[in-house]
């Protein structure tokens, strides 16, 4: 996971300075990812430096092989989706970076991501020690 937060601070210095990078994301097989699957290409075209390789599994296998990869230390992948499950845990382990410092040191961020719109107890969720280590792609009730 901390291998993300550095990736996301190299691709917004501009890709002109790296070689091809791919990324590798684990995702749950379900409509929403698929379509974010889908939209893949168009983000390549928008960013030709940038390589996606998707790992989609079924929500229990997937959670089984990233909590073992994450846990491990072995960096199979650079993002991955979690659910509110895992992200106290995770984040207690030291296994997911803090983001409330990406939103007030990097104003383009928090000018474009109002984490005001994201509901207070999907923010409470995907907390830990009233710190932020997730955001949400959708949220459920």
């Amino acid at each position: 996971m901390k291998k993300f937060a550095a990736l996301s601070l190299m691709l917004g210095l501009g890709s002109s300075a790296f070689a091809a990078t791919t990324i590798t994301i684990a995702t749950v097989n379900n409509p929403d990812m698929v379509t974010m699957q889908k939209l893949t290409p168009e983000f390549e075209k928008a960013n030709p430096d940038i390589k996606v390789k998707w790992v989609v599994l079924p929500e229990n296998e997937l959670r089984q092989k990233i909590t073992l990869d994450v846990a491990s230390g072995a960096g199979t992948f650079d993002i991955a989706t979690v659910g509110a499950y895992e992200v106290p845990i995770w984040s207690k382990n030291g296994w997911l970076e803090d983001l409330s410092n990406l939103f007030s040191k990097n104003q383009d961020i928090a000018k474009s991501y109002d984490l005001n719109d994201v509901l207070e107890p999907v923010r409470i969720g995907l907390s830990y020690n009233k710190k932020l280590y997730a955001l949400p792609f959708y949220a459920e009730s």
